[in-house]
């Protein structure tokens, strides 16, 4: 069984509500993906869940590899204050099952996903994608998808794109080059200036 990160004096303040429905140990500081950011944007974007320090800390956004992910956003997009912000999965697991998606997958599609003002939902990383618009179906690839909108028929009037997952932005545990952390870099900067394209041509987005 996936057991939560054990976290330490995390602030309360932003706890929506505790949460069992995984049947593991429920923490009382947990982030539980209260969104962030601007919630009547016409952009939303979905993480796949928020990192031990994001949870301890209450807030997106707030590691490295957010800092960078907003620094390219606010260089490359939009500023991320302007969109949006969410995540699938509530809780950081350091182990997802299917049972973690199941359970938070209501929180979302009942609650963010039902209001009518998303023009554009962009997936951070090919899993989100799967789970929330594919029904588990395997979805392209990022070479394919990366900053790329496509229409999804459950969800219309809106487009979907999808963009690498912020963790790729930095040096990872295993055997990483600063060389592998620049291209990955590179393609992120590809996707948003293809993304930010795309949207001023679309027209009806922002």
């Amino acid at each position: 069984m996936s057991k939560v990160f054990r976290t330490s004096a995390a602030p309360r303040k932003h706890v929506t509500e505790l949460c069992d429905l995984c049947g593991d140990e429920s923490l009382d500081d947990q982030y539980h993906g209260k969104p962030e950011g601007d919630v009547n944007s016409p952009i939303l974007i979905i993480g796949y869940s928020p990192t031990l320090e994001e949870a301890e800390r209450g807030r997106l956004w707030c590691t490295q590899e957010g800092q960078l992910f907003r620094s390219l956003m606010d260089r490359y997009f939009v500023p991320l204050y302007d969109v949006c912000s969410t995540v699938l999965i509530r809780c950081p697991y350091d182990t997802f099952y299917v049972r973690h998606v199941r359970n938070c997958m209501p929180f979302l599609q009942d609650g963010l996903l039902k209001r009518k003002n998303w023009r554009l939902i962009i997936c951070l990383g090919r899993d989100v994608l799967k789970h929330v618009f594919l029904r588990g179906g395997a979805p392209p690839s990022m070479a394919t998808l990366a900053g790329r909108m496509v229409e999804v028929p459950e969800h219309p009037g809106r487009l979907i794109t999808v963009l690498p997952e912020p963790y790729c932005l930095v040096m990872g545990d295993g055997a990483d080059t600063v060389s592998d952390v620049k291209d990955r870099r590179a393609v992120m900067v590809a996707a948003l200036e293809r993304l930010n394209k795309g949207v001023k041509s679309n027209g009806t987005i922002c």
